[in-house]
C-alpha cells in the first residue's frame, strides 16, 4: 500500500468509527455543465453495523424523478433511458427540492461513486432554490476502488467496471440513480473488506 492508500484507508475507518449512519446518494442530470439540472435523485440511508463484520442495513430509501425546464439532450436519453415524455409527469425541481433537502439533512456520512460530481449538482440545486448547501465529510467509493484495485487489473474505474471486477453486478441498470446507489453500496462493502 502507498501513503495515499494508507491515509485514505485510515480516514475511512476514522469516519466510520464516528458515525452510525451512511447517506448514499446519486444523481442523473441533463449534462455535465455547471448549470445542468438534476433529473433523478436517489438516496439510501444505511445504518452501519460494526460488530465482527462491517454491514449496511437499509433504513430509508428515496427515488425522485424531476422534470427539467429544458428538453433532454439525446445523449442523456441514450445514457439514462429517461425521456422528456417520461419526465413530463414529474415535479419541477422547486417541488422536489424540499424532499431532497430533508433527506440530505439527516445524520450520517455522505457516500457515493465519484461523489464530488453529485455534490456539485446538489450544491447548484440548493443555490437555485436560495439555500446554502452545508457540505459534510464524505466517502468516495471511486477513490477506494483506485486504491484497492491495481490499474493493470481493470480497464476503467467507472462504476460498471468496478462492479464487474468485484462481482457485484447482479440485476443492475447503470446510469439509473437508484441502481447506481445499490452498486455503490455493494462495492463499498467489498472494497472495505479488502
Amino acid at each position: 500500500m502507498n501513503n495515499r492508500t494508507n491515509f485514505y484507508r485510515d480516514e475511512i475507518f476514522r469516519l466510520l468509527g464516528q458515525e452510525r449512519y451512511l447517506l448514499a446518494f446519486d444523481v442523473e442530470t441533463t449534462g455535465l455543465q455547471p448549470d445542468a439540472q438534476i433529473i433523478q435523485f436517489a438516496g439510501v440511508l444505511y445504518e452501519m453495523g460494526k460488530e465482527k463484520k462491517f454491514t449496511l442495513t437499509e433504513r430509508e430509501r428515496m427515488n425522485i424523478y424531476i422534470r427539467p425546464r429544458t428538453a433532454l439532450p439525446k445523449r442523456i436519453t441514450e445514457l439514462t433511458g429517461l425521456t422528456n415524455t417520461f419526465l413530463a409527469d414529474y415535479p419541477y425541481e422547486e417541488e422536489a427540492f424540499p424532499l431532497i433537502r430533508a433527506f440530505l439533512s439527516q445524520e450520517g456520512i455522505y457516500c457515493g461513486y465519484n461523489v464530488a460530481f453529485d455534490i456539485g449538482k446538489i450544491r447548484a440545486l440548493y443555490e437555485r432554490q436560495g439555500f446554502l448547501f452545508h457540505q459534510r465529510k464524505y466517502l468516495d467509493v471511486l477513490e477506494m476502488a483506485r486504491d484497492c484495485i491495481p490499474k493493470d487489473k481493470i480497464e476503467k474505474y467507472n462504476l460498471s467496471s468496478v462492479s464487474s471486477y468485484l462481482n457485484t453486478t447482479q440485476g443492475l441498470d447503470y446510469h439509473n440513480a437508484q441502481d447506481d446507489i445499490s452498486a455503490t453500496a455493494r462495492c463499498f462493502i467489498r472494497l472495505l473488506n479488502m
